[in-house]
């Protein structure tokens, strides 16, 4: 029996609503607008956060208009760059993670992968928040329980869907 042949409730409405591609480039935008509030919290540059990670040669001139970097341990970039590279870099996988499900939002394996990379970026970024005490935390687990809330709603739906039940 297919309790989803009515198409109504909580389960029918996400389910409908994950199908599409909007709400994945919705939640890649957001990903990235925490990537830029952590710069902006912890008062880093993009350039320093892209050193720390190893994106640049600290030994290559700056960018123009970019500002010196403080290094007190003599390794080319501070400490808080290179805490908030992590947290960038987890926020950028979890909107790589959508960028793969926007792609294609019907597929079981891709939509799979897409959401445990989501879930997995932002349970280290929201880990990393909170180590930090940082108020950024509270949003960054407001989001995760978000898209496990689709995660579940997308089980439910396909539990109780017949085409499951057949098999």
């Amino acid at each position: 029996m297919n309790y989803n042949e009515q198409n109504r409730g909580f389960v029918c409405f996400v389910y409908c609503l994950i199908q599409t591609r909007a709400l994945w480039v919705l939640i890649m935008l957001i990903m990235l607008n925490f990537a830029l509030a952590t710069l902006g919290v912890f008062g880093v540059s993009a350039h320093e956060v892209a050193e720390s990670l190893g994106f640049m040669n600290p030994y290559l001139p700056y960018l123009p208009g970019a500002l010196p970097i403080d290094t007190d341990d003599g390794l080319g970039f501070s400490l808080q760059a290179a805490k908030a590279g992590v947290i960038v870099a987890a926020f950028l996988v979890a909107a790589f993670g959508a960028l793969v499900i926007t792609l294609s939002p019907k597929i079981f394996i891709i939509k799979l992968a897409g959401f445990f990379t989501i879930l997995g970026a932002l349970f280290v970024a929201t880990e990393r928040l909170g180590a930090q005490k940082c108020a950024l935390a509270y949003a960054s687990a407001s989001a995760m329980f978000m898209v496990f809330v689709l995660l579940i709603s997308w089980f439910v739906y396909n539990a109780r869907s017949s085409e499951i039940n057949e098999l």
